[in-house]
């Protein structure tokens, strides 16, 4: 069962500078750069539900995961969707996680939620990103790297 509660998850890479993994999802469903991002289910805890999403959404594995940041970003939001789905007026509650992996990492996008995706400097990355909460979380991510 669904909980009001999210997650986003950045994945990172360290080349000459840090790089992050942005994906667009598909027309159908906004056609609009982000990171990954969704829902925890039933008993899940936030940690588990962010390494369940990234494989979910690109195919890496939890052991591919060398480094991770914990939980430095939180925002509430409230849209109609969720409201509709949860029947009543609903603010969700985010949580923020990012997962450095290896330059060499493969990614596999779920063709259902994304069509493309880019390894992007901050500059670019943020740039792309259509959600102000994506784009704060962005940001503290990369003052946290720097």
């Amino acid at each position: 069962m669904r909980r009001p509660v999210q997650i986003g998850c950045i994945i990172f890479r360290k080349a000459k500078e840090y790089e992050f993994l942005l994906m667009k999802r598909i027309k159908i469903k906004g056609d609009y750069w982000q990171c990954v991002t969704g829902g925890v289910e039933d008993d899940e805890s936030t940690l588990d539900a962010a390494y369940r999403e990234t494989f979910e959404e690109t195919g890496i594995k939890k052991e591919g995961v060398i480094r991770i940041v914990k939980d430095f970003f939180e925002c509430e939001f409230e849209t109609e969707s969720f409201n509709k789905l949860f029947g009543k007026r609903t603010v969700i509650k985010t949580y923020e996680f990012a997962f450095q992996v290896n330059n060499n990492q493969k990614i596999k996008l779920d063709p259902i939620e994304h069509d493309e995706y880019k390894w992007l400097n901050f500059k670019d990355a943020i740039k792309l990103l259509k959600w102000d909460n994506n784009k704060n979380a962005l940001r503290e991510l990369n003052k946290l790297l720097i």
